[in-house]
């Protein structure tokens, strides 16, 4: 129940990121990343995922650990756990 709760969370954040992106704040960026952590705490198989594209996008890895420093350390424990070096 709790999983399933996460993963619902995660994908409502994700897509109200989407939607507050165009904003001139960065707050959809940041309501992505949140809830791209929820996921990666939650699914193994989406964890894998975020990892294989972190290593293959450059870019992406680096996004992935600046937030990782402004978000809360359970959030930025689940990121961590995707670094493609680690």
């Amino acid at each position: 129940m709790k999983r399933t709760a996460f993963i619902v969370s995660g994908i409502a954040l994700i897509l109200l990121g989407f939607v507050f992106i165009p904003l001139p704040i960065p707050a959809g960026a940041l309501l992505v990343l949140a809830g791209t952590a929820l996921l990666i705490s939650s699914s193994r198989t989406f964890a894998s995922f975020i990892r294989f594209l972190r290593g293959r996008i450059p870019i992406l890895d680096g996004v992935f650990a600046r937030i990782a420093l402004i978000l809360p350390a359970p959030l930025t424990r689940a990121l961590n756990q995707t670094d493609p070096q680690a």
